[in-house]
């Protein structure tokens, strides 16, 4: 079993894709990811030919700053002057292109000083498995129902669902 605590929410595009991808890579089992959502996604990226969405921020530095000016912010990147905050709908997406077949949401133990943006999730490795209970779940075979999700403006988004291609 592994595990990872993943927190992207300093890296700019491409690079927050490409960390996912490598946590999906090395993680066999489980990855607990602690990160930085955008809950009104204004921007869009393409990566690997699918659009997602998300919000992307200034770390505070101005590009002329030196690594020392840099390091002096706690709270900010090391090096990038802006990062790329992916909507929750935008990673769950990733999460399920790197092979996380549930991802659930940690509400306990409480944390009433987090920010409404910060979320803790649970991605668990595995197949996709046949919803005996819901047969009709087998129509969908590489889509996320979107219901209880934030719809997303998307070029693959259709009737509330995400066709996911390439999962």
């Amino acid at each position: 079993m592994s595990c990872c605590v993943l927190e992207s929410y300093h890296l700019d595009v491409p690079d927050v894709f490409q960390f996912i991808e490598c946590i999906g890579e090395v993680c066999d089992d489980i990855a607990v990811l602690d990160t930085l959502i955008a809950p009104g996604p204004t921007s869009s990226y393409v990566y690997d030919g699918i659009r997602y969405w998300g919000n992307r921020l200034s770390e505070g530095h101005k590009p002329s700053d030196s690594p020392e000016d840099k390091i002096k912010r706690y709270w900010a990147s090391l090096d990038n002057v802006t990062s790329f905050h992916l909507s929750r709908t935008s990673l769950y997406c990733m999460l399920s292109r790197v092979g996380f077949t549930s991802v659930y949401e940690c509400y306990i133990p409480p944390e009433p000083a987090k920010a409404i943006d910060r979320i803790t999730l649970l991605a668990i490795r595995g197949t996709r498995q046949r919803i005996i209970n819901s047969p009709l779940m087998d129509q969908y075979p590489r889509t996320i129902h979107l219901r209880s999700l934030t719809l997303i403006k998307s070029r693959n988004c259709t009737a509330g669902f995400i066709e996911l291609p390439g999962c």
